[in-house]
């Protein structure tokens, strides 16, 4: 899918994160900075990343859920047109994504600082 969408790099790692997420029916919204930490990178490279992504217009912020809220994130899920476009069709595309669904994490994988 990568190659299809023409993606690399911190851009490739995080697009497959939201669209992990987006498969399991969640909306994606980690901290830039737990993604950073996730992924071991700056947080600087992964705000590019999704700025590049948004302006490729191959990931849309969609309305946060209260956990987003709650910890100053936004919402994100993949644009279907470019994933149509590259022949693959996430599950739930024949609709949106529920926005009050979440991803939940447990800690066992990412850290949220809710000090900054």
């Amino acid at each position: 899918m990568g190659q299809e969408l023409g993606l690399k790099g911190v851009d490739l790692v995080v697009y497959a994160r939201i669209f992990g997420f987006h498969q399991t029916g969640r909306d994606y919204y980690e901290s830039k900075h737990s993604a950073a930490a996730f992924f071991g990178v700056s947080d600087r490279a992964v705000f590019d990343a999704v700025a590049r992504l948004k302006a490729k217009g191959l990931i849309e912020e969609t309305d946060p859920c209260a956990e987003a809220v709650r910890i100053g994130s936004k919402c994100y899920r993949p644009a279907y047109g470019p994933l149509a476009e590259a022949g693959v069709l996430p599950t739930g595309s024949e609709g949106t994504a529920d926005a009050a669904s979440s991803p939940h994490f447990d800690g066992s994988f990412v850290h949220y600082d809710d000090s900054r």
